[in-house]
């Protein structure tokens, strides 16, 4: 699935940032690594996601869980996502 269909099918997931991740993460973050890479497990990603749902107030798909944030995937800016879709909408 593409990120423009995964912000489709999770509304206000765009509000998550590298500095969301940066506030679970603390020193330890790092968006050019994994999740695993950064110490992270199946257990902490699952925490981390609950964090962010709770605060930003968004439902994220169970199933779409580890295609995101599987313990090999890199941390996604998803408002960088939107914001490039728009621009490019936009022709700039």
């Amino acid at each position: 699935m593409s990120l423009d269909e995964i912000i489709k099918v999770c509304p206000g997931i765009e509000k998550v940032t590298l500095s969301c991740y940066r506030e679970f993460l603390g020193d330890d973050f790092d968006q050019h690594k994994t999740w695993s890479q950064m110490g992270l497990d199946d257990l902490d990603i699952v925490e981390m996601v609950m964090s962010l749902e709770k605060k930003h107030d968004f439902e994220f798909p169970d199933n779409l869980l580890d295609e995101v944030f599987g313990e090999n995937t890199k941390p996604i800016n998803f408002i960088g996502v939107v914001r490039q879709r728009k621009l490019n909408d936009l022709g700039i």
